[in-house]
């Protein structure tokens, strides 16, 4: 049985995300972590204290490692607007998990987040040991991981549907991914897609479709567009894989969410 960990949607560089303590960034400052930062950077902690127990075999980062510049809003809401020191900065927060696991992967986010050519994020997962995707890349849109014949297919990007409407992506994506493995592509046994920032699971006879939750705190941009509908949830997901039960009646694949539960936000008490 192999154990593979999924995490996505870092989104290192945001104010809303996790970032090392004490972290140099221009002219040697450091950034000051405000109450929504700390609160995820705890809940990262919790969630490597769980994983060094688990001991998983395998990590994969689904995308949307770092912030980006975020050009919409001007910046305002980065630690810092340099690609670099957001990558740099998230080879440090991954690092212990990295120091866990036997093989790690890399799959590119969105051109907005992780930049069109990844470099940046290329450049970290070369230095934190990622297995290429060919000689000198080691960040891809696509990953067809095989382990002893169970195939898990990750792509970062997903349509959004929140509320009453969420498991209709990942359940139109199943559909599309028994048509197409019939001769096109490799015939997955567990999708696994990101972006959205909330846990998803659908499941088929024949499937696993996965959305991963994310490590960003509840953003202004999502706050406006619907304070409850988008309410992220933070974690991963752990895939533990028997490849001994393919082709038989016991599933190949057992999916295990990891939420990490932050506190309930506080309420103004009127002095009125």
């Amino acid at each position: 049985m192999k154990k593979v960990l999924v995490i996505s949607d870092l989104q290192t560089g945001s104010m809303f995300s996790n970032w090392p303590e004490d972290f140099p960034i221009k002219d040697g400052g450091t950034w000051r972590l405000n109450y929504k930062q700390m609160l995820i950077r705890n809940a990262w902690n919790q969630f490597c204290d769980k994983m060094s127990e688990i001991k998983p075999d395998i990590l994969v980062i689904n995308g949307d490692v770092i912030e980006g510049h975020q050009e919409k809003n001007l910046g305002i809401t980065t630690v810092t607007t340099n690609l670099r020191e957001q990558a740099s900065a998230a080879a440090v927060i991954l690092s212990p998990l990295v120091q866990i696991v036997k093989e790690v992967y890399f799959v590119k986010g969105t051109s907005y987040h992780d930049r069109e050519t990844s470099g940046p994020v290329d450049a970290i997962a070369k230095e934190l040991g990622a297995v290429p995707f060919r000689k000198g890349q080691y960040t891809d849109w696509v990953l067809n991981l095989e382990i002893d014949k169970v195939i898990i297919n990750f792509v970062h990007r997903i349509s959004i549907a929140s509320g009453l409407y969420r498991a209709t992506p990942p359940d139109r994506e199943g559909i599309w991914s028994a048509l197409a493995g019939i001769s096109k592509v490799p015939a997955a046994d567990c999708v696994v897609r990101s972006h959205v920032h909330f846990y998803c699971h659908v499941e088929h006879s024949s499937k696993h479709i996965i959305i991963t939750p994310g490590w960003q705190y509840q953003t202004d941009y999502q706050i406006i567009k619907s304070y409850y509908r988008m309410q992220p949830e933070i974690g991963g997901v752990l895939l533990h894989v028997y490849p001994e039960n393919k082709g038989k009646e016991d599933d190949p694949i057992y999916v295990q969410k990891i939420i990490i539960k932050l506190p309930r936000e506080k309420t103004i008490i009127s002095q009125a």
